[in-house]
């Protein structure tokens, strides 16, 4: 899909940050790294996929937050269903089985999703992070929540099967 603005009344965004637990070209994280064109592929091929931050350099205020061995997604979506089903694409799938492999989990939400009725901007890195700040202090609310707290206000009908990024 292009990288144009897409109108609609509201658009689902979430960002989601992994800690490598070794640097990219460690051969260690060969099979996750051979697999990021394809599984980005995929996403920007399914149903409601609206756009996708593409910056390859380092965000400074991803790095600050995070650090520099981070890899951080941030996307937009036409609905939460849309999202999910992407989600549980079998490639995605398999990447998210095997996450413990390539990444650290130090025991905070790692995604975070929200709405944005305002559709001629897309999210930035700045708002994603700051989102995912909120939903790590004040836990989920309509403004930054994942998809456990999704599904149990009746968001999402399907249920992951796995943890996702909560």
């Amino acid at each position: 899909m292009s990288q144009q603005a897409v109108l609609i009344s509201v658009m689902l965004c979430q960002f989601n940050v992994s800690i490598m637990k070794f640097p990219a070209r460690d051969p260690r994280m060969s099979a996750f790294c051979a697999a990021i064109e394809s599984v980005n592929a995929i996403a920007e091929e399914s149903p409601g996929f609206l756009w996708r931050h593409l910056d390859d350099g380092a965000d400074p205020d991803a790095v600050a937050f995070l650090g520099p061995n981070h890899l951080a997604n941030l996307s937009a979506w036409q609905s939460l269903d849309l999202l999910m089903a992407f989600v549980h694409h079998p490639a995605h799938r398999a990447i998210m089985i095997r996450r413990d492999e390539w990444f650290l989990h130090g025991g905070e939400a790692l995604a975070v999703l929200w709405t944005q009725a305002d559709e001629t901007s897309w999210p930035t890195m700045t708002e994603g992070i700051s989102r995912l700040r909120q939903l790590r202090s004040h836990g989920p609310s309509e403004h930054a929540f994942h998809f456990a707290w999704a599904r149990q206000q009746g968001l999402l009908q399907r249920d992951p099967g796995f943890s996702v990024w909560d």
